[in-house]
């Protein structure tokens, strides 16, 4: 139980943040994500999600946070962030400072957990033209994608099934919760 709340705050706060970073792409889209209901206040409310999730499991919120961040610079792995590391550079920052913490059966199968949220995010994922919006899907087609959501799970659980189950339960329930609406106009 406390490595599914982990799992779960940790999946919230990464979402938050995730939204405080693309609200103006998700505004120009026509969709109001939780940083804009929140304002400034969003990356407060990420940082108590992480928090607690700590509190609860800190391998779990620890590692799912570090692999979150390292999946999401997979878009941007060339360009150059704010701290003047490129993206592939941070990402690998993070996997080490994951593995340094974790070790590689944790931050392994969390990595593999958050790839695989990734792409059933992806796969998920419409835009109003019916149209997957997700870039891995696109890369791999639906087949590919679902396929590899399959077995990058199957590995997870494999590496460490109490984690991955803790994993697959809190992205489920970051699912329900109600982040994104439609803006009327």
């Amino acid at each position: 139980m406390r490595g599914l709340a982990a799992a779960t705050l940790a999946g919230v706060a990464v979402k938050l943040m995730d939204d405080a970073l693309d609200r103006r792409l998700d505004e120009a889209g026509g969709r109001e994500n939780s940083a804009a209901r929140l304002g400034e206040s969003v990356t407060a409310y990420a940082l108590a999600a992480l928090a607690l999730g700590a509190a609860a499991e800190w391998r779990i919120a620890v590692s799912v946070f570090l692999a979150a961040y390292a999946v999401g610079m997979a878009g941007g792995l060339f360009g150059r962030l704010p701290s003047g590391l490129l993206g592939w550079q941070e990402a690998a920052l993070a996997l080490a400072l994951g593995l340094l913490a974790v070790g590689v059966r944790g931050m392994g199968g969390s990595l593999l957990m958050v790839a695989g949220a990734q792409l059933a995010d992806d796969l998920l994922d419409r835009s109003e033209d019916g149209e997957w919006d997700g870039a891995w899907v696109w890369g791999l087609g639906i087949p590919g994608a679902s396929l590899g959501l399959a077995l990058v799970w199957l590995a997870a659980a494999a590496l460490d099934l109490p984690r991955s189950l803790a994993l697959a339960g809190g992205w489920g329930l970051v699912q329900l919760l109600p982040l994104k609406k439609e803006i009327r106009r």
